[in-house]
């Protein structure tokens, strides 16, 4: 069958759907680097999520006229009521216990950092189904910086189990390491001398509000999340990082970091709560790098980190996408294993990565449908060679990773060894700069 070619500006969804019948045209070039790309001609449905976003969604004027309202209101701190925004997450984070388990609940959670705690909702939720558990929320000061303010009526928050620290995470990190220390986080009163751990660290910080970041500026938050991370963790700790969807180079690398620290690594889209956004959440459970490999890893977030903060300070110019990077040819490595190429990254992790970002594009894919079918379109088709990744829900973390028959639903893989001893609670870093990494983030 030949491919038809839809007008944007006159479709039905019976006209997406007999498009995404036919192999996508060669004519159709998304905005990816050689990279990223490779995930593409992978995997059909990231294929078809692109295909659907760049040729039918974003030419809505309806999706159109709904982001720039939403881009607007964020930019003059209009929010929902604290409270019901607060709820969204805690909703969020009920599926979270619901897919992994019951692990969060019933008293199992002793001790949790929240960076990104703002409105307060996984916070809240761990307060309430963990009634000995203490926890430590990190947040930039509202309405000074933040957009969103912690809402703390009618919650858990106001209790002394809990504290909030006002601070910029990227600040804390970066403050460390230009002293050549860790970035410990104190737990209270209690835990001052930073010697306390953490079983569950959450890394929900993310930009909001402003339009397009500069990807180093993302990268630079997530990667001083994963340093907060690894140094505060107790072993055998979960830990659960928001992170775009699109597989950037460097996002991969977070992924397989996280797959040679965590006995398993699971990816969860919500229902509802950012659900049409390429992002997810990626939940690990049972830390359990030995304390070399803690340290190398640190020292590689360490290493990249100067470098972002160099870009902070002076960025360069008319680079915001990660093709950027590659179209400019600059001399500057931000790699966390700078001895893989691009070819070898992608063939040793595509076995662990795919399953875990086909079900988030999958599920992403579904909403951004039936949003279009809500914005007026009378025809309601389903089709059914629209492709179906499997339902992956858990991989378990190989020892070396296996590019072998890597669309199977099921994997089995040999666990890793247990650290030995205990771990320190100091680390030594090299110095990053005086970089400043001032900015808004849902913290």
């Amino acid at each position: 069958m030949a491919q038809r070619n839809v007008s944007a500006a006159n479709f039905s969804i019976a006209d997406i759907d007999r498009a995404l019948e036919n192999p996508i045209p060669p004519s159709f070039i998304p905005d990816l680097t050689t990279f990223e790309d490779k995930f593409r001609k992978t995997s059909p449905v990231f294929e078809k999520l692109l295909f659907l976003k760049q040729e039918f969604y974003r030419s809505n004027s309806e999706v159109d006229a709904g982001f720039e309202e939403r881009r607007r209101r964020h930019a003059e701190g209009h929010a929902p009521p604290g409270s019901y925004y607060r709820k969204g997450y805690e909703r969020l984070f009920q599926e979270f216990e619901e897919a992994n388990g019951g692990v969060f609940g019933q008293g199992k959670i002793q001790c949790f950092l929240d960076m990104g705690c703002s409105p307060g909702g996984f916070s809240n939720w761990l307060l309430e189904n963990n009634e000995n558990a203490c926890g430590v929320g990190i947040t930039l000061p509202y309405p000074q910086v933040a957009k969103h303010p912690l809402a703390v009526d009618g919650s858990h928050l106001k209790e002394s189990r809990y504290h909030v620290q006002y601070l910029d995470i990227t600040r804390i990190v970066q403050d460390k390491l230009a002293q050549g220390q860790a970035p410990l986080i104190p737990v209270g009163s209690e835990g001052l001398n930073g010697t306390r751990p953490y079983d569950l660290i959450i890394a929900g910080a993310f930009s909001i509000g402003e339009g397009n970041r500069a990807w180093w500026e993302r990268i630079h938050l997530v990667f001083s999340q994963m340093s907060i991370a690894l140094c505060n963790l107790s072993p055998e700790g979960d830990f659960i990082l928001v992170v775009n969807t699109k597989p950037f180079r460097w996002l991969i690398e977070v992924l397989r970091l996280l797959r040679l620290c965590f006995r398993t690594v699971s990816s969860h889209k919500g229902k509802e709560l950012h659900a049409i956004r390429s992002s997810c959440y990626i939940i690990c459970r049972g830390f359990i790098a030995p304390e070399a490999d803690i340290l190398a890893y640190i020292q590689s977030l360490s290493n990249v980190l100067a470098k972002l903060g160099r870009f902070v300070l002076q960025p360069p110019p008319n680079m915001i996408s990660s093709r950027d990077i590659e179209q400019s040819g600059l001399p500057v490595q931000l790699h966390l294993f700078p001895d893989l190429s691009d070819d070898i990254l992608f063939q040793e992790e595509r076995t662990f990565v795919l399953p875990l970002l086909e079900r988030a594009w999958q599920h992403q894919f579904d909403v951004i449908r039936t949003d279009l079918v809500e914005k007026g379109s009378s025809t309601r088709h389903t089709s059914s060679a629209v492709y179906r990744p499997p339902q992956q829900r858990t991989i378990r973390s190989p020892s070396a990773a296996d590019t072998s028959n890597w669309r199977q639903t099921e994997r089995s893989y040999p666990s890793q060894p247990p650290a030995s001893g205990s771990r320190g609670s100091r680390y030594s870093f090299g110095n990053p700069g005086a970089a400043d990494g001032r900015d808004s983030w849902r913290q």
